[in-house]
């Protein structure tokens, strides 16, 4: 079960760094 946890959790960072590559870059100052 743990394992599914830390894939759920990479799943979902995943996923935010693809909504930030959809994002402009004006969304988020780096």
């Amino acid at each position: 079960m743990a394992t599914l946890c830390k894939d759920e959790e990479w799943r979902r960072r995943l996923e935010e760094m693809d909504q930030d590559h959809l994002m402009p870059p004006d969304a988020k100052p780096e």
